[in-house]
């Protein structure tokens, strides 16, 4: 599922589209003992319109964030496809069967900080295709058909003390209270080709640098894929393994802005862009790494990084940050080349240029 098939998606992603519609709603509520509690399965159009609303908001709010960071595709393993595999619990559902042993499936194997509740919605978006003249839109008869299951972590309000007429008392409160916005979920089948591909799961994380590896590992019984942060410090093994000794402040840098440009190239591609070990050398040797540094990329990447290549969006950051001994430096990616380092009467040093004379010290301003 590419970001063009996520746009289209989202598009049509609404209440109030003629393309798109919402079946049957069920929720549950799984307690800190694991017990599923709750369960109700409703038809959407028989929702009071004010509670139909927070619900169709979670379905759309696990919808959200990049793909390749907040959202990731992951497919099933091949012993998956028989009767008795997630996938075929999965199909089950989405077939219009009842929730009870997905949700058991779920609350068994999902870890979560808190209690949490658990939205499973149907939908389906009516495709359209254009017709053979490229000039006017035919009806496909296709129909995708998919779900979105969202997981919201739940908790109770703050202990508060009122006078109850008598004197003062700790207020019992027994409702529960649902985040604003759910931690974790899944779209399956995914939107493929234009069309329902039941092999592969689309998996959100609220907290990209966190992902839920037991969603993806325990419920839904993939093979996890690295997170943003780790693709970041598998790049990071890579060029001290290939280049430490000449790894320096400007060189960092210029391969970040290397970075940003190969994704400003390529982001009207409907993948997301990769680097691989061929890349990322000739990345280095531009960056100004010696001919034996860049050499040494490729064994260091397959040895590091396997045979996989690293998501380009996840290798970059808004924001340079440095860090020594007692000092910690944090500066906007487009205000990186303002910090230079130097050799300065025997010490290396950093240097901030500064545009304006005017700063701003623990709250207070003042002048350089």
């Amino acid at each position: 599922m590419n970001k063009r098939e996520l746009a289209e998606l989202r598009k049509h992603f609404n209440a109030d589209d003629g393309l798109f519609t919402v079946g049957r709603i069920i929720t549950a509520y799984v307690d800190a003992e694991k017990k599923v509690c709750g369960v109700t399965s409703r038809r959407y159009i028989e929702i009071p319109e004010d509670e139909s609303s927070l619900l169709f908001n979670t379905a759309k709010k696990t919808l959200s964030g990049s793909i390749g960071k907040n959202l990731v595709e992951y497919s099933f393993p091949r012993e998956e496809y028989g009767e008795e595999g997630t996938q075929k619990l999965l199909y089950n559902l989405l077939s219009g069967g009842e929730p009870d042993e997905f949700l058991t499936h779920i609350a068994g194997n999902l870890h979560m900080e808190s209690t949490y509740a658990v939205q499973i919605m149907h939908c389906t978006y009516s495709v359209i295709s254009k017709a053979k003249d490229d000039r006017s839109l035919d009806m496909n008869d296709l129909d995708y058909k998919f779900f979105v299951t969202s997981f919201t972590p739940v908790s109770t309000p703050p202990a508060e003390l009122i006078f109850d007429g008598e004197g003062i008392v700790k207020r019992e409160e027994t409702n529960l209270t649902l985040a604003d916005k759910p931690n974790n979920g899944f779209l399956f089948p995914v939107f493929s080709d234009r069309a329902p591909d039941i092999n592969s799961v689309l998996v959100f994380s609220k907290n990209a640098a966190k992902p839920n590896v037991t969603l993806v590992q325990n419920v839904l019984s993939c093979e996890y894929i690295r997170s943003p942060k780790s693709e970041r410090e598998v790049l990071s093994d890579v060029l001290k393994k290939a280049a430490g000794d000449e790894l320096d402040y400007t060189k960092i840098v210029k391969l970040d802005e290397k970075i940003v440009e190969y994704i400003a190239e390529n982001q009207n591609e409907t993948e997301l862009p990769t680097v691989d070990a061929l890349r990322l050398q000739r990345m280095l040797s531009d960056v100004g790494m010696t001919e034996k540094a860049a050499a040494a990329v490729p064994a260091a990447f397959e040895k590091i990084a396997g045979e996989t290549p690293l998501t380009a969006v996840n290798l970059v950051s808004t924001k340079v940050n440095l860090k020594a001994e007692g000092i910690t430096v944090s500066i906007s990616g487009d205000s990186a080349g303002k910090l230079r380092t130097v050799n300065k009467d025997g010490r290396k040093s950093l240097i901030i240029d500064l545009d304006e004379p005017t700063v701003i010290v623990n709250g207070i301003e003042t002048s350089v």
